[in-house]
C-alpha cells in the first residue's frame, strides 16, 4: 500500500484501529481469482509479542482451504470515512476524502483440533456480549447445539508479519484548514463524519490547532 509519511500512523494507533473494529477482510489468492471474506476477528498476541489475529469461516465457504498450509494472507481494516470539502479551506483546492484503513499481512494455518475452535470462539463471545462469566450471559448458546454446529466452520490462525497503515486526516493542511475541517465535520455530522473528526484531533493533538 502506498502511504505518504505524513499519512503513516504510529503503529500502535494503527493496531489500536483494529482491535477497536474487530471486523475486515481476510483475502487470498485462489487458483481462479483472488478470495475475499468478511468476518469478525480475535486480535491477540502471540507468546513471542507476536501480532496474532484469529477467525473462523463456514465449511461451505470454499476460502477455508486457502487458508492453510501457511498461506499467504492480506487482511485489511477499514474505519472512518469522510468527504472533504474543498469549501472548508481558505485556498484553492479540490475536493478529497479523509479515512483509516490499516493491511496486516501475514501467514495463515487451520486450527488443528476442536479445542483451538472452542476457545476462539468463546473470546469471540466474550469480546462482544455483556461483561461477566459465561454462564451469566443473556442468550448463552446451548452446549448441544454448539457442539452441533461446530462442524459447520472451519478456524484459522494468521501470524501477522507486516503492518502497514494510512491514516489520510488532513495532516498535510496547516493549522487553520485543519481546523476547519473539523469543524464543518463535527457540524455536518453525518454518516462517520464525527468519527473522522475524532481522529483527527488524536492525530494533531490541541495544542498544536
Amino acid at each position: 500500500m502506498y502511504v505518504r509519511k505524513v499519512f503513516r500512523p504510529p503503529e500502535e494507533a494503527a493496531l489500536d484501529l483494529v482491535r477497536d473494529l474487530g471486523f475486515g477482510m481476510v483475502m487470498t489468492l485462489g487458483a481462479e481469482e483472488p478470495l475475499c471474506t468478511h468476518l469478525p476477528f480475535v486480535v491477540k498476541e502471540s507468546d513471542q509479542d507476536q501480532l496474532v489475529l484469529e477467525g473462523h469461516v463456514a465449511r461451505a465457504n470454499p476460502h477455508w482451504k486457502a487458508l492453510g498450509d501457511d498461506a499467504s494472507v492480506l487482511c485489511v481494516f477499514t474505519g472512518p470515512h469522510a468527504y472533504i470539502s474543498n469549501r472548508w479551506y481558505d485556498f484553492e483546492n479540490v475536493p478529497t476524502w479523509n479515512y483509516a484503513v490499516v493491511h496486516l499481512h501475514g501467514s495463515s494455518r487451520l486450527f488443528e483440533s476442536e479445542g483451538e475452535l472452542l476457545a476462539h470462539l468463546e473470546e469471540l463471545m466474550n469480546r462482544h456480549e455483556p461483561r461477566g462469566t459465561a454462564s451469566e450471559r443473556t442468550g448463552e448458546p446451548p452446549a448441544a447445539l454448539v457442539q452441533k454446529l461446530l462442524p459447520a466452520i472451519v478456524g484459522f490462525r494468521i501470524q501477522v508479519s507486516k503492518i502497514e497503515a494510512r491514516f489520510k486526516l488532513s495532516q498535510d493542511k496547516d493549522p487553520p484548514n485543519f481546523r476547519s475541517v473539523i469543524e464543518h465535520l463535527e457540524a455536518r455530522a453525518e454518516g462517520q463524519d464525527r468519527a473522522v473528526a475524532a481522529l483527527m484531533r488524536e492525530a494533531r493533538p490541541e495544542h498544536e490547532l
